[in-house]
């Protein structure tokens, strides 16, 4: 007894024993929180639901190789691509497949018709037909623009290429859309994880038993080279300008003194109404443009322009321009430009008229009563130029490496003749 009463002393004396029974409550309360807290921050530390690195681009007439990893604590039921070119609303689906040695692997494949932009998401189903996990989605997808010159094409798990397209649109080799269990080409898909569970020249890709392929030879990479980028853009719109100065117009007002003998007016003898700075219109206006990209970012080009109706003189313009380009997204582009060349301009003036003095007595010399016939133009065509600079804003969106839709602003000072004019014109573009 003595001895049971001397260890249960010596427990109790013991600096551990004495700091925990002088401790305070709100420090082991404090403690518990803390641990509570490591452990949420473990918890959110977790590793992804979807490891996926999303592909960019892909040489044009090539599938799409797709990977990714799904986190150990999801129990997926089928793991399925949606896909769709672009201009399409509707997505087509295929299922992934498990890759042997982990993941889960599928390709966008090849079409009929090959787009220049693919569009892609992931669902990842559980068995009670829920959403486990989502990479991208219908509304934000991934994009994948095919190229003719890629610099590191995409591959599949192993490193292998991918095999490019039939010339029918097929692919040739399905391992995505032919997961165990489904009949593909009449055959029935059988499960495996390694090749020597396969019959005689058949492999194991993407956990089935195929056909061995024949190792695809890597796509060519074309060499950088210089390209030849050459470009049409056909526009139509409407122009604008702005004049000053006096109207010049022959043929004003007959002679009271020699009927039939028209004399020019306004002149420095008689007074007239000048109308000043004004906005005048050009008419409709149709522009063709010819250009080159020596690089993506500059393009040059000569521009054609020719506007009506034409008044008593013919409009036109040629222009030499340079161009920059800034690239707004996937399709869309904003080009600033400078110009200068030559050409006449052609303005439709307001309704105009001149009041016509006799430069002695300074009486009107074209009273009702009087021979002498004033006239009052309305409309009046006036050309001003020989010499114009140029430079405006271009908006781009390509449809397709060789077609796009755009808009221009154009600004235009012509002189000695001076006039400053403005065209809004809409362009389709053709590449070659």
């Amino acid at each position: 007894m003595r001895v049971i009463l001397c260890i249960l002393a010596v427990a109790l004396g013991s600096p551990a024993v004495r700091a925990a029974r002088a401790a305070p409550a709100g420090r082991v309360t404090a403690a518990t929180e803390d641990a509570e807290r490591g452990a949420q921050r473990r918890r959110s530390r977790r590793a992804p639901a979807i490891e996926h690195t999303r592909v960019r681009e892909q040489i044009w007439n090539y599938p799409v190789p797709l990977f990714l990893t799904l986190r150990e604590d999801l129990q997926p039921i089928a793991v399925q691509l949606f896909y769709r070119a672009r201009g399409e609303s509707d997505y087509q689906s295929l299922l992934f497949a498990p890759w042997p040695t982990g993941g889960w692997y599928a390709e966008i494949p090849c079409s009929t018709a090959q787009p220049t932009r693919w569009e892609y998401y992931v669902v990842v189903w559980g068995a009670g037909n829920e959403e486990l996990a989502t990479e991208a989605s219908a509304r934000r997808p991934h994009r994948v623009e095919m190229k003719q010159r890629v610099d590191r094409p995409p591959l599949r798990p192993d490193g292998t290429w991918v095999e490019s397209c039939n010339p029918d649109g097929t692919t040739p080799v399905r391992l995505p859309d032919c997961p165990p269990g489904m009949v593909c080409d009449g055959r029935e898909c059988r499960a495996c994880t390694v090749s020597e569970e396969c019959a005689p020249g058949e492999e194991c890709l993407a956990g089935c038993c195929q056909l061995s392929p024949t190792p695809a030879p890597a796509p060519a990479v074309e060499e950088a080279s210089e390209p030849a980028g050459v470009f049409l853009r056909l526009g139509a719109g409407i122009g604008a300008g702005v004049i000053h100065g006096i109207i010049n117009e022959w043929n004003w007002y007959e002679d009271p003194l020699r009927p039939g003998e028209f004399l020019p007016g306004p002149d420095g003898v008689v007074e007239y109404f000048d109308p000043g700075t004004q906005l005048v219109l050009a008419g409709a206006v149709v522009r063709l443009e010819l250009g080159w990209f020596p690089i993506p970012e500059l393009s040059v080009s000569l521009l054609g322009r020719v506007s009506f109706p034409f008044g008593d003189e013919f409009p036109w313009l040629v222009q030499a321009r340079g161009t920059w380009w800034f690239r707004l997204g996937d399709d869309h582009r904003l080009g600033a430009f400078v110009g200068a060349g030559a050409g006449r301009l052609a303005h439709r003036l307001r309704r105009v008229s001149f009041v016509q003095l006799n430069e002695f007595s300074g009486a009107m010399i074209c009273p009702p009563d009087t021979r002498a016939r004033c006239q009052t133009f309305a409309p009046y065509w006036r050309s001003s130029g020989w010499g114009v600079a140029g430079a405006g804003l271009q908006y781009l969106y390509l449809f397709t490496h060789w077609f796009g839709l755009g808009a221009e602003l154009a600004l235009d000072a012509a002189f000695p003749d001076f006039s400053f004019n403005m065209d809004l014109a809409a362009s389709a573009h053709f590449a070659f």
